[in-house]
């Protein structure tokens, strides 16, 4: 008997001593249970806030890069009133600035829409058609119509005769144009000035203008195709860090146009105001009638709405700095190079212009048509 109850004993203080380690494992699981709640919802509200400030910041990013032609035109308006701030940026900085800028579009560059426009090499065909058909009969028309002393008069029509600007692609891409049609149109513009300008020149006006081809085409590839081309590969390849920085980009390239801007300005300052009002409005009429122009050939031709807008940008855009070293090089009279310092700035704060406008519109219609989605429960397709 008195071993029976000694086994009973021994087993009680065996079932106590296990239930007491229950209960000390059981206190242990429920605390790191709860740390491991602790970190998860830390984690989760670190992301949150993360989330929350980028997306302020693209915001914020977005609302000041609808200000481009502010920026433009303040930038602007210091190379008029404080050359001396911004005469530096020049040579080197404004090189490496447009090769940074087409590195950011490589960056956002969707590739299976370059690979379509390649796919369809007509609309890059009309597009540089109407670039040296439109832009040189507007020039010649215009400088006759508002009879301009011959030094203005020879700077209009040559920069009507130039191909596509590098900030056209920018424009493009601000506005929600096809930005791979109008890198290959200013690539094909750019290579057929080299021929083209002369040509026009020649007949237009009778002035033989020679230009180097070997420098042109350098020069094109090192701002436009060997930027866009790493950029694309580093799109392909480190998609991570692209990521990090694309809502950065396009507000980083209005800031480098508008100190290009402001740099022509200021190096142009006393020839620009001097020039008077009509050469002014000569060239603002270029460009105003270059935009609506090209874009009713666009729709005319069949294009859609975004590759019309694509080709009013491209060309109402003219590569000015061309026309400004060609003037310098090949005319005597320095003031043939004044209409293409105008038209740097000019066509920059136009087509900043129709980019807001367009960007703004977009916004407007995409909002009306969640709205219609909100109201009738279908989902609508823009």
């Amino acid at each position: 008997m008195t071993a029976f109850i000694g086994s009973l004993g021994s087993r009680n203080c065996v079932g106590v001593s296990y239930r007491n380690g229950v209960k000390k494992l059981s206190y242990a699981g429920r605390f790191q249970y709860h740390r491991e709640i602790k970190r998860v919802r830390c984690c989760v509200e670190g992301e949150i806030e993360k989330r929350d400030f980028m997306r302020t910041t693209a915001q914020a990013l977005d609302h000041a890069t609808n200000l481009f032609p502010l920026w433009v035109f303040s930038s602007a308006m210091v190379g008029v009133a404080a050359p001396q701030t911004i005469l530096w940026f020049q040579g080197g900085w404004v090189f490496w600035t447009l090769s940074l800028i087409m590195l950011g579009m490589g960056l956002t560059l969707p590739v299976d829409e370059f690979v379509e426009a390649l796919k369809t090499p007509q609309k890059v065909i009309l597009g540089a058609a109407a670039q040296f058909a439109i832009m040189p009969f507007l020039g010649l028309t215009i400088a006759n119509g508002l009879q301009l002393p011959t030094p203005y008069l020879l700077g209009l029509v040559l920069v009507s005769t130039c191909p596509g600007g590098t900030a056209s692609n920018l424009v493009c891409l601000l506005c929600g144009a096809n930005v791979s049609l109008s890198v290959l149109m200013t690539t094909a513009t750019t290579l057929l000035s080299v021929f083209m300008t002369p040509f026009l020149l020649k007949v237009l006006v009778g002035q033989v203008v020679p230009i180097n081809a070997a420098a042109l085409m350098l020069s094109t590839a090192q701002i436009v195709f060997l930027p866009l081309v790493v950029g694309v590969f580093m799109q392909r390849f480190i998609p991570k860090l692209v990521k990090a920085v694309e809502i950065f980009l396009p507000f980083s390239s209005v800031l480098g146009v508008s100190a290009i801007c402001s740099s022509i300005v200021a190096m142009n300052r006393d020839m620009l105001l001097t020039s008077g009002p009509k050469l002014l409005f000569g060239v603002i009429l270029l460009h105003l009638f270059g935009f609506l122009l090209g874009y009713l050939f666009g729709r005319t031709a069949g294009f859609t709405e975004k590759d019309s807008r694509t080709v009013s940008i491209e060309v109402g855009m003219q590569n000015s700095g061309l026309g400004a070293v060609l003037a310098q090089l090949h005319f005597a009279n320095p003031l043939t190079s004044v209409p293409s310092a105008i038209s740097a700035t000019t066509h920059s704060i136009l087509g900043s212009t129709l980019s807001a406008f367009w960007r703004l519109a977009d916004r407007r219609k995409q909002k009306l048509a969640e709205e219609r989605q909100n109201r009738s429960g279908v989902p609508t397709t823009t």
